[in-house]
């Protein structure tokens, strides 16, 4: 199949809804590596593609958040926790961290003996 303006167009469209190159080469009847090699030859329209793609993962993104959205609303309690650990500062999960600060002293006085040694040669 050739690269006409109309496929590229159709192309563009279609990412733009499904940002999935394989769906996609499936849809309109090329290969993976066909698209691949028309991404290689041509900047310009692999250039179009990556925006393509980039406005197509915010469409499922605004659709997914939509959706998880009407989850909340049905009072869904696994949507709910998502939202507030992904969305408020306070549901977040909390890391501790700990340390032997004696430990790291030591690992410290060993490599600086080292660079100090290796500093002489």
């Amino acid at each position: 199949m050739k690269k006409s303006e109309k496929l590229k167009n159709e192309i563009f469209e279609k990412i733009q809804k499904i940002p999935v190159i394989e769906v996609i080469c499936q849809q309109i009847g090329i290969s993976r590596m066909t698209l691949l090699r028309w991404r290689k030859e041509d900047p310009e329209f692999s250039k179009k593609i990556d925006e393509a793609i980039l406005s197509g993962r915010s469409f499922i993104n605004d659709l997914a958040e939509s959706g998880l959205i009407g989850h909340i609303k049905n009072q869904n309690l696994s949507a709910i926790l998502h939202w507030l650990k992904t969305h408020n500062k306070d549901y977040k999960e909390k890391v501790e961290v700990s340390f032997d600060k004696e430990a790291i002293n030591n690992a410290l006085n060993q490599v600086k003996k080292i660079i100090d040694e290796s500093c002489k040669i």
